[in-house]
């Protein structure tokens, strides 16, 4: 993710709470509770984020999705938000982040895994092949937590549970690169740990609320996606 200056984040948020502020001014109709759900202010969105892994890409999701995450929820038919408001418009601006961080990796991902290794240490046999196949998996998770995040009904242990297994297929992916070197390896890796970032931050937003179903029943529910997963490369 190329770094955005903290001056030019805070600008963009600016306009962005001075547009939906606008917009929240007008009268809602056939909205219901939806329309009660109020834009994140400024000062709250960074209250928000400093308390995220990583922050600054955490601003940056809220620079480019946050109104459009809001925007989604003023039209939705959501009634119970699954979190506070702020905290759920922010979290929704997070996945796609980490959506649009994601997909980018996959032209870096294909030219950097299938070009014929110049390093004095190749990659495993069937390593790169795992690494896309878990991308797929990754992009698949991602879309399906966006989906569960901005509909209503009780799928936030399915949420976290995916967002936790894609952290797993990017652990899983970096132990078949795990000693492989190259001109180009060096920028994935580092793409990879950027992309993620926007994943982690979107796992530890929905993480904040303590209710919906058992600890046991969370972590069956992430090991049958992984299972799902790793069946996938067998």
């Amino acid at each position: 993710m190329a770094a955005l200056s903290p001056a030019l984040l805070i600008s963009t948020l600016v306009v962005l709470v001075a547009t939906a502020t606008t917009a929240q001014c007008r009268p809602q109709k056939h909205h219901g509770q939806a329309s009660k759900t109020a834009f994140a202010p400024l000062a709250t969105v960074h209250a928000i984020c400093s308390t995220t892994p990583h922050p600054a890409s955490c601003l940056a999701s809220a620079a480019v999705h946050l109104d459009a995450a809001t925007a989604h929820l003023l039209a939705s038919s959501i009634t119970v938000p699954l979190l506070p408001a702020n905290i759920l418009s922010v979290a929704l601006a997070s996945l796609r982040g980490a959506l649009s961080a994601v997909s980018s990796l996959s032209p870096v991902l294909s030219s950097t895994l299938s070009a014929p290794s110049s390093s004095t240490t190749p990659l495993r046999r069937g390593a790169a092949q795992d690494c896309l196949e878990l991308h797929d998996a990754t992009l698949s998770s991602l879309s399906r937590s966006a989906s569960l995040l901005a509909s209503p009904g009780e799928g936030l242990p399915s949420v976290r549970a995916h967002l936790s297994a894609a952290l797993t297929n990017k652990a899983t992916c970096l132990e078949g690169l795990a000693g492989a070197s190259g001109p180009r390896m060096d920028g994935l890796l580092a793409s990879l740990d950027d992309a993620y970032e926007h994943v982690s931050n979107s796992l530890s937003l929905v993480a904040r609320s303590g209710g919906g179903g058992s600890a046991a029943s969370f972590q069956a529910t992430v090991a049958k996606i992984i299972h799902h997963n790793r069946r996938l490369l067998q």
